[in-house]
């Protein structure tokens, strides 16, 4: 199959003039710089600038998000302790009615 499509682009290759060989080549560098540029360099490219864009606010959302969940954290902390000495004086005073 494969010597089959080489022979084939072989005898295609060979048929063509000078001047065909030449324009074909140009057009394949061309074709190929294009494709280059359209799958790789583009999307990067813009991909990179829309990063510019969003970061500063992404890292002001990640800000907000770490002081909430800091405080949160302290909340809960605030709360068992409270929620400790409730239950101390309950079984303190259970203790004393005796």
């Amino acid at each position: 199959m494969k010597e089959e499509i080489g022979r084939t682009l072989s005898e295609f290759w060979e048929a063509r003039t000078a001047r065909e060989k030449t324009m074909l080549t140009w057009g394949g560098l061309a074709l190929a710089i294009v494709i280059v540029y359209l799958v790789l360099w583009a999307p990067a490219f813009e991909g990179r600038a829309r990063l510019r864009d969003t970061l500063p606010g992404m890292q002001r959302q990640l800000a907000t998000m770490t002081a909430q969940a800091n405080e949160a954290r302290a909340c809960r902390q605030r709360r068992f302790r409270h929620a400790d000495r409730r239950h101390i004086a309950r079984c303190a005073s259970q203790i004393a009615r005796g």
